[in-house]
């Protein structure tokens, strides 16, 4: 039976050294590939990747609500369009005659709890980066439809490229991704620190390979992504007000502290 390895982790996180590691180790990840390692077709997935936020619901009508119920996407069916698009999307991926395959695309999360449901026996891999490293780094998942699920005051979801930096929206995108992912949970899931394979790249090696059944490569690492943001100017950062703040202060995200302490980053709540 072949083995799919799917990679999950938010825009910024380091998926796409995940995605080097493994097709370096000899994982085939896709006919179409982008320099980001996101798998093609990419219209076909980016037409089915809005379609959960219609499923999901905040838990409050609290102005940035930090809460949310994803028991629709656990329970109800999942609609036909999305599974035929998305078996349209991994055809490559499931026609590939090796034994092992796999694929990344940032804004899988999204759709996460469908996916699952669909290949419960798939490997996944869900990579994290601490929320200070995310935050000056606006992609695409920041500006679609699921973010309305955040009751930002004067909020209206785009695509508009020029309307992605908000500190507000990145740190709130970053804790929905993870709760999504924590909705579903799968028999084989893994969930890695991007720098914990900077720092301890040996150990977490043995670690995947351990998980993966078979070797994985160990590549050449970039230590300066690790705490990044203490080089970072905020001055650059665009508040929830719209204008520009010169200090970083953790104490007007505490929806953030458990996640935090549970992944173990230093100095939140410090600042």
């Amino acid at each position: 039976m072949k083995k799919v390895i799917c990679i999950i982790g938010k825009g910024h996180s380091g998926t796409r050294f995940l995605s080097n590691t493994l097709q370096s180790s000899g994982v085939y990840m896709g006919k179409e590939l982008n320099p980001s390692m996101d798998k093609g077709p990419y219209n076909t997935f980016y037409n089915i990747m809005d379609m959960p936020a219609d499923y999901a619901s905040p838990k409050t009508n609290l102005p940035f609500n930090s809460e949310w119920d994803f028991s629709k996407m656990l329970t109800k069916l999942i609609p036909l369009d999305f599974i035929d698009k998305f078996k349209d999307y991994i055809k490559d991926i499931e026609e590939h005659s090796g034994e092992v395959a796999g694929w990344k695309l940032t804004e899988s999360n999204l759709v996460y709890p469908w996916m699952s449901r669909l290949y419960p026996d798939w490997y996944y891999l869900h990579l994290v980066r601490d929320v200070r490293d995310i935050f000056a780094r606006p992609e695409l998942s920041d500006t679609l439809k699921h973010t309305m699920l955040f009751n930002i005051p004067n909020y209206k979801a785009t695509r508009n490229k020029a309307a992605r930096t908000n500190v507000m929206r990145s740190a709130l995108n970053w804790k929905y991704q993870l709760d999504i992912v924590k909705s579903a949970p799968v028999k084989n899931y893994m969930r890695l620190k991007l720098e914990d394979l900077v720092v301890n790249q040996d150990e977490e090696i043995d670690r995947l390979s351990h998980f993966l059944g078979f070797q994985v490569k160990k590549l050449p690492v970039r230590e300066e992504v690790v705490e990044s943001w203490r080089r970072k100017d905020f001055e650059s950062y665009t508040n929830v007000t719209g204008r520009k703040s010169s200090n970083f202060n953790s104490n007007l995200y505490p929806f953030l502290d458990n996640y935090m302490e549970e992944l173990n980053y230093p100095d939140w709540g410090n600042e």
